[in-house]
């Protein structure tokens, strides 16, 4: 990778979110910038002459995934083209998102293929002194800054005035075309290594999986004998939950508790003595996702869980890890649906091969420790994914305002 040194000298860019810049450097107006800007529109979903066997791509702000567009994930006919008077854009058309939800406004894509778009995204195109590509990672780098000073609503959007008249300060085309290619270069080495993590964990996760498997359907000791059951068949008390709002759907399918740092019944006195959660309980989605958790003792739980209590004939962590493996099989069946299908009477249902309770004792304990070090590979993993991002970010950021020089 490239050494880096500051430019010669710094001048204020009199804008407190572009700060100082190199004295080589121009502020000017994107409408300085680029000849061109225009937009699109939405034919009607309704009309299936609009969409079926469509050829021409129309892009969505979906589609901006800040780099080169290379296709559209829809197509439109001929017909809804002429209908609804659309226009198609070049190649190095630089496209942003004007709105859209969650971090979708204020995306970036620059055309490699010819398309038209709808309403929501502003087209840029033939500038007058900036290389496309240049802009592109420029925009990339001042995302967050553009949405902080676009001002509206409570879910603001920006209009096609709001971007021709933002700032920008760029350098001299030469400047330009070495950044951009430079960026080009160090963010596909980037890229590559974290696909390469990516694809490490995920095959951590299928180990994890293929074990997990292993051991619920043939334990750990030959000769012990299992019998096929329902789950069922162990379960003495099932409830569903109040409507209370005191936990959520956390990330990585666990229940996050939010009702205070120790979330007992103690903390909600209204509440009866058969709405706490006790030993061998079990919370399930009562309706799709495949959640499956075992909850803190005196826990409470909303109305998006079942709970379940079993028969202490059963190890509670045993019958999760035999769930956690059905849910699997099955999301591997169905290429990922299996939403709609997972839901209280499918898991009531579900078979399971259960060994006598001193085995399932031994194989939760086993697949504790051996899953606890696959967890703990992978979230070295994650760790280092995340500073990757994050260096991939701050590299950007700081090659195009200028910050830091590229040497030869």
């Amino acid at each position: 990778m490239n050494k880096f040194k500051k430019y010669n000298s710094y001048k204020d860019s009199g804008l407190e979110w572009l700060g100082e810049i190199p004295n080589s450097f121009d502020v000017l107006m994107i409408k300085n910038i680029f000849r061109y800007f225009g937009s699109g529109s939405t034919p009607k979903s309704t009309n299936i002459h609009y969409y079926n066997d469509g050829k021409i791509n129309w892009l969505n702000t979906t589609d901006l995934k800040n780099e080169l567009i290379s296709f559209t994930k829809n197509k439109i006919t001929k017909l809804a083209f002429n209908e609804v008077n659309l226009k198609l854009y070049p190649k190095n058309t630089l496209a942003i998102a004007m709105y859209g939800q969650g971090e979708t406004r204020g995306s970036v894509g620059l055309l490699d293929i010819i398309t038209t778009t709808n309403q929501a995204s502003c087209m840029m195109y033939k500038s007058f002194n900036a290389i496309e590509k240049y802009m592109l990672w420029w925009f990339v780098s001042k995302k967050s800054n553009i949405r902080a000073i676009n001002t509206g609503a409570t879910q603001p959007n920006m209009n096609q005035d709001f971007i021709r008249n933002l700032f920008i300060a760029l350098p001299p085309l030469k400047t330009q075309q070495k950044i951009a290619s430079y960026l080009d270069t160090q963010t596909q080495n980037i890229d590559k290594e974290i696909a390469l993590l990516e694809q490490k964990s995920l095959k951590y996760k299928e180990l994890k999986q293929t074990l997990i498997n292993e051991r619920v359907l043939r334990g750990l000791d030959e000769g012990v004998k299992f019998e096929t059951k329902r789950l069922k068949d162990f379960i003495i008390y099932t409830i569903g939950g109040d409507v209370i709002d005191v936990s959520y759907w956390g990330s990585g399918n666990e229940l996050t508790y939010t009702a205070g740092k120790n979330p007992v019944l103690s903390n909600f006195d209204n509440f009866q003595a058969r709405k706490r959660t006790k030993e061998n309980d079990i919370l399930i989605a009562r309706n799709g996702d495949g959640f499956v958790h075992i909850p803190k003792l005196n826990s409470i739980f909303t109305n998006v869980v079942q709970l379940v209590r079993l028969s202490k004939k059963v190890n509670i962590k045993f019958i999760w890890y035999c769930l956690e493996d059905i849910k699997f099989q099955i999301n591997r069946m169905s290429n990922g649906d299996f939403i709609a299908s997972l839901n209280k009477e499918m898991w009531f249902n579900s078979f399971l091969n259960i060994p006598p309770l001193k085995e399932q004792i031994k194989i939760a304990t086993y697949l504790d420790e051996k899953t606890g070090k696959i967890d703990d590979i992978n979230a070295k993993i994650k760790d280092k994914i995340t500073l990757l991002k994050a260096f991939r970010k701050t590299l950007i950021n700081d090659v195009v305002t200028g910050k830091v020089k590229i040497c030869d």
